[in-house]
């Protein structure tokens, strides 16, 4: 039975540890594949990636390679005599681990824009803005909506959600040390 318990404990506590992550898959539906100057760069920009977050590459992989480099040079030049890593197979993963920039450029194509600049956040909650003061002079009104990005609400939702399934799995497995 106890047995039974800690290979229970050990499912949760790893299923909820990858729940939170994303996986996105670079260039969506079209994969890694030549498209308009400015795609990745804007595909990258209507994302929020955060650490943990996985981005796939697929392409044909007779026909191209995904390549990391190591800097926003080598990056803006299509330089990739140093590269950080090299990816051939075709249906690449790359977890991020770290925050910062993480620049990935075609073999073939990066002269012509296929190139993606992943920037990674941390997970943070961010602060609450306080509340204004109300004035003593003017009426009573019902607050408007408060303009936001939908970019800053998604991340807000995703962090907070984070934490509140890292409290769970740490609870979960705090009451798992007894068995």
């Amino acid at each position: 039975m106890a047995l039974a318990m800690k290979v229970l404990c050990f499912l949760v506590v790893t299923y909820f540890g990858i729940c939170c992550a994303t996986v996105y898959k670079v260039g969506d539906s079209d994969g890694w594949i030549q498209k308009d100057y400015d795609y990745y760069k804007d595909w990258a920009w209507s994302k929020t990636f955060y650490v943990g977050d996985t981005i796939v590459f697929e392409y044909k992989p007779n026909e191209d390679k995904v390549i990391q480099v190591r800097s926003h040079d080598d990056f803006r030049s299509c330089n990739t005599s140093d590269p950080k890593s090299v990816f051939t197979s075709g249906e690449d993963s790359v977890t991020m681990e770290k925050p910062g920039h993480h620049f990935f450029v075609s073999d073939k194509h990066c002269k012509t824009g296929q190139k993606v600049d992943i920037r990674v956040h941390h997970q943070v909650v961010p602060t609450p803005a306080p509340a204004p003061a109300p004035s003593p002079s003017a009426p009573s009104e019902a607050p408007g909506p408060s303009p936001s990005s939908p970019k800053s609400d998604a991340s807000t939702v995703k962090t907070v959600e984070g934490l509140f399934v890292y409290l769970v799995v740490g609870l979960f497995a705090f009451a798992c040390v007894g068995y």
